[in-house]
């Protein structure tokens, strides 16, 4: 047993993450959910994980069972935010816009937000909550056109890092994520999907600036 299997065992939890921090000389940190099929040892599991030495505990308020239907459960999270003392507490799940990581920390009582998928729609939200927490102020989403310049820049590190095959292949799955909301996204989604280089993929871009 491994993985997600381990949130039914606060202790397993606790030993493994004590073998592995004996031996390392960088900080720990550890993501888990709020469980396995239920929320029932979302605390004992997060205090296993901190008496073991991490420097810093995320938790997504999902159940493994779960998946990610159903709605992040803020109240489990709660309860973990207010036993855990020593080390960072970090709150995942649902963190869509600014005001839901403004209800994360100035409610739940979290440290710090983890923003997972809604970062494939506007990579721009961590520059949007982190000035907020800054200013105060909201910053408007970004254009539609900027979008797709930082969808071209997101390919070509890509092609950098795997070659254009391989990296534009992966990419037909990203790009929805940046086309979200288009008119007339689902014609222009399966243009994508059948793009082999990055040059194809410019020319439909650019016939939507």
């Amino acid at each position: 047993e491994a993985g997600a299997k381990w949130l039914k065992d606060p202790d397993k939890i606790y030993h493994i993450i004590k073998e592995v921090t004996s031996v390392l000389d960088i900080p720990l940190t550890v993501k888990m959910r709020t469980g396995w099929s239920d929320n029932s040892l979302a605390v004992e599991n997060a205090l296993a994980a901190e008496s073991a030495g991490v420097s810093a505990l995320a938790m997504h308020g999902r159940t493994r069972e779960q998946m990610y239907t159903g709605t992040c459960d803020h109240e489990t999270l709660a309860r973990v935010a207010k036993a855990i003392t020593k080390i960072p507490f970090i709150g995942n799940g649902d963190v869509r816009t600014v005001h839901d990581a403004k209800y994360m920390i100035e409610e739940i009582g979290v440290d710090a937000v983890m923003v997972g998928r809604a970062a494939m729609n506007n990579p721009y939200i961590f520059t949007q909550i982190n000035h907020y927490f800054e200013t105060g102020e909201e910053l408007p989403d970004l254009p539609f056109v900027k979008k797709l310049d930082i969808a071209e820049g997101h390919l070509k590190r890509l092609i950098d890092l795997k070659g254009e095959t391989i990296a534009v292949r992966e990419f037909r799955g990203l790009a929805p994520h940046y086309l979200r909301g288009t008119a007339g996204a689902a014609k222009i989604r399966g243009a994508v999907s059948r793009a082999e280089t990055i040059d194809e993929v410019k020319e439909i871009f650019n016939s939507l600036r």
